[in-house]
């Protein structure tokens, strides 16, 4: 983790992302969300002699619907950007629905490239739209600001269906009514592209049922009306667990990791015997990005950044995501987010996933 007192602010260069480190499981959440800086006056606000950003309020995109883990972190941190960004300008969190998040992603990409309009999205959904179709918009020519998290996705499941592991999962897979968030969502494609890489299950063995965002999925599988709900991200994972009768059934991670974080999880996917599981956990890990549209100057990106960097600092913004069991592990402020997204959506553009990817978005 970077020592937030010993670096001079003027020493960074735009190819020096800012990472966090790992530890004990609660202390290292309190330092994987505290990737940081402070003393961060001299530069915010600079825009070489122009206007000073921002000049208005920040509309903060969130391209799911409300009650998911996207809107809840957006709106832990709404008040610490307000803190932290220079001014006294508000953010406003504003849930676009539909597409998988391609509307809210496109609704960004073609905004006024000022810093005044952020996305708070993922490559998972939004990059498997891009990838075989045109949804008006290029993840990679964004602007990133960094990430709030980086971390492995898993698999609730109602405890009643007694499942005793990996092999009677799949064996059963067919008889599963499986949540997603939405047609194109994580949900959605991951499940298809575990079927995929594993060659463990077929696809068609799978049946979706399509709700509106994370929080419709949960209260489906909460009121019995679904069986299995593969959660995009580990907070999210936690937060379907806490539920009566649900269990945190798989989590596509290492035994150590998830024994130190993720403890209740009854399976860990690297520890099985399964082909490709190491090139899935890698495709399907979970990042949620802040990202800004193409053109954005270099002062207002860098005035984003250093905001980003001090509300993952902030220590109420941190005991609060820590309180709502929001783990923002491996944050990162700067060029890494893309590279990350990058290289998330290149791996998608690799056979088979295309194909697997236009069955399941192909208009």
């Amino acid at each position: 983790m970077r020592d937030h007192g010993s670096e001079p602010l003027g020493s960074r260069s735009e190819d020096d992302p800012r990472t966090s480190g790992a530890g004990g499981r609660r202390s290292f959440l309190r330092r994987a969300v505290g990737v940081g800086a402070v003393g961060l006056a001299g530069l915010a606000g600079c825009t070489d002699g122009a206007t000073a950003f921002p000049s208005d309020d920040v509309r903060f995109v969130v391209p799911f619907a409300p009650g998911g883990g996207f809107d809840e972190i957006a709106r832990l941190a709404e008040p610490y950007w307000e803190t932290h960004l220079p001014g006294d300008a508000s953010l406003v969190v504003d849930n676009v629905e539909g597409g998988g998040s391609a509307v809210g992603t496109g609704q960004v990409y073609d905004a006024e490239p000022d810093g005044h309009t952020l996305l708070f999205g993922d490559p998972f959904s939004a990059g498997g739209r891009q990838v075989v179709t045109d949804p008006g918009y290029d993840i990679p020519e964004m602007r990133y600001v960094g990430h709030f998290s980086h971390e492995p996705h898993g698999i609730a499941a109602a405890e009643e269906l007694g499942l005793a592991g990996w092999d009677d999962f799949v064996d059963r897979v067919d008889e599963f009514n499986v949540a997603t968030q939405g047609r194109g969502s994580v949900a959605h494609l991951a499940p298809l592209l575990l079927a995929e890489v594993t060659g463990a299950f077929s696809a068609d063995a799978l049946n979706f049922v399509h709700y509106t965002g994370t929080g419709e999925a949960i209260a489906g599988l909460e009121r019995g009306e679904v069986d299995v709900y593969p959660v995009g991200s580990a907070s999210s994972a936690l937060v379907a667990r806490a539920l009566d009768d649900v269990e945190h059934f798989l989590m596509f991670t290492d035994a150590k990791t998830g024994e130190e974080f993720f403890p209740e999880t009854r399976v860990y996917a690297a520890e099985l015997d399964v082909p490709n599981v190491a090139e899935y956990i890698e495709l399907s890990s979970f990042q949620r990005f802040v990202a800004a549209p193409p053109g954005v100057p270099d002062d207002i990106l860098e005035t984003l950044r250093e905001a980003m960097d001090a509300v993952l600092a902030d220590e109420s913004f941190r005991e609060e995501a820590l309180a709502a069991d929001r783990f923002l592990l491996n944050t990162a402020v700067g060029p890494e987010s893309r590279e990350l997204a990058e290289r998330k959506l290149a791996a998608l553009r690799e056979a088979p996933f295309p194909s697997v990817l236009e069955d399941a978005l192909g208009e």
